[in-house]
């Protein structure tokens, strides 16, 4: 009988990945406290967004645009999110994992490639 932990493990990796480079971008500007405290922001409306996009407050104008606008700039964490399959002992599909790590890919690039910016221009004397 195959375990349903390694898809949960590979999901974890990569959401960490992500934070992970967010981390490193914000860690060019800023010291370890604000940067403690704005990964711990991403990663809470991170896995929020999504619900409030999709929830019935979308149904004020501005709220729904603050959302779609937080949903394009923010990591949608919630991809990497596979409680329900796991708990109701469902196979998570390769090609589900594959779109994630594409996603990681993606989104820790852009986030290094912004670290780079950032850092080139930064005075080290």
């Amino acid at each position: 009988m195959r375990s349903n932990g390694s898809p949960r493990l590979i999901l974890a990796f990569l959401e960490t990945t992500v934070m992970v480079s967010i981390s490193v971008a914000i860690s060019t500007r800023l010291g370890m406290l604000p940067n403690l405290v704005i990964c711990l922001s991403i990663y809470v409306l991170g896995h929020l967004v999504p619900m409030l996009a999709k929830s019935a407050m979308g149904q004020i104008a501005i709220v729904a645009f603050l959302a779609d606008l937080l949903a394009a700039i923010l990591p949608v964490l919630d991809h990497f999110n596979i409680y329900g399959p796991i708990a109701t002992g469902e196979r998570v599909p390769l090609v589900y994992l594959g779109l994630a790590a594409l996603y990681c890919l993606a989104y820790s690039s852009l986030a290094m490639l912004a670290a780079l910016l950032l850092f080139e221009d930064r005075d080290l004397a």
